[in-house]
């Protein structure tokens, strides 16, 4: 049997940073592939099992999937948040449950040339020398589903049952299992190859627009590069909260992009949520603060980011987990 390469795939340990044209709407995702039939073996932590099902979750954001071309076509999403299940087959009870640790590199990948999907560990970036990881392991799914030569990970998909693959190689490479950090011990897993039956499945989460937001910029273009940013808002009806130290945190100001995945925020001494760091060069610091209920404050200040073209007004969109709103910011008033 012809066994399908996976597409090239990659993992950031940091969030990115990168310019777009348009104005990015993101949506939180969930991917989730199952390895159903209950042929998986290995060991997570000190647990060795067999003739387990496998249940792989990743919880992302649209806004952070990227797309390549060389040496094929495909899409990866790197920033989330990955976690495993162990089910025993027979008795259908969940026997392990872990999340895995950021050094693990666990991104979602789509190869449409061959029509493979999966999870990979170890990956980075094109052209980065970690590129392309291992986009096969801990497991992927690969078969003739047509569906898979066009999907992008940006919206809704089932694969429906497919093959699946867990190898650190390919075929005719080593496949000898590596170790993959996670919170219950490392998880191994024994290497198997086309065998009935993987599902692969994307879901997107309903996302609530704020009922207000406004704002006030400054950019300073050159030669700093620099920017700082005001705001308020107010989240809408029937909204979950919002959660900035669990939640992926997008701030877009103009064609500048920054994406802060999970655990990038910390509390602040007065309770606020604080995020400050440096990432690809960008002495960055955000804060967010609540001011009522459901309602927020923002403020940012950036310096080194390439904000080239973008000048006031300006649009302005923020989007914590769910919860999202864009707005136009104009230059603050002197009091």
């Amino acid at each position: 049997m012809k066994v399908h390469k996976l597409g090239k795939l990659t993992w950031l340990l940091v969030a990115l940073i990168f310019a777009s044209t348009a104005t990015v709407h993101a949506v939180p995702v969930t991917y989730t592939l199952v390895i159903a039939t209950g042929a998986a073996s290995g060991t997570l932590g000190t647990l060795a099992f067999s003739n387990a099902v496998l249940t792989f979750s990743f919880e992302g954001d649209t806004a952070n999937v990227l797309d390549f071309s060389t040496p094929l076509n495909g899409h990866e999403i790197v920033i989330g948040t990955a976690s495993v299940e162990v089910t025993d087959a027979v008795s259908n009870q969940v026997i392990a449950q872990a999340t895995f640790m950021p050094a693990a590199g666990i991104f979602v990948s789509i190869d449409n040339k061959n029509e493979g999907v999966g999870f990979g560990s170890f990956g980075g970036p094109p052209g980065s020398t970690q590129f392309p990881g291992f986009p096969a392991y801990p497991y992927a799914e690969f078969g003739s589903n047509p569906s898979l030569s066009s999907y992008d990970l940006r919206s809704n998909f089932n694969s429906g049952f497919e093959y699946a693959l867990s190898c650190v190689g390919f075929p005719g490479g080593s496949c000898a299992p590596i170790a993959l950090p996670t919170t219950a011990g490392d998880l191994l897993v024994n290497p198997t190859e086309a065998f009935c039956c993987a599902t692969f499945t994307a879901q997107l989460q309903p996302m609530t627009t704020f009922s207000a937001f406004n704002a006030t910029a400054q950019i300073f273009s050159q030669p700093t590069g620099s920017f700082s940013l005001g705001g308020r808002f107010t989240l809408g009806a029937g909204g979950n909260g919002i959660s900035p130290l669990t939640e992926t945190v997008s701030l877009q100001l103009g064609t500048y992009l920054v994406a802060l995945p999970p655990g990038s925020f910390k509390r602040g001494d007065n309770g606020q949520f604080v995020f400050r760091g440096v990432i690809n060069g960008v002495t960055l610091g955000i804060q967010i603060a609540r001011l009522g209920t459901n309602t927020y404050g923002i403020r940012a200040r950036g310096s080194g980011a390439n904000l080239t073209g973008i000048t006031i007004p300006v649009t302005v969109s923020l989007t914590i987990g769910d919860d999202s709103g864009t707005t136009t910011a104009s230059t603050p008033h002197d009091d």
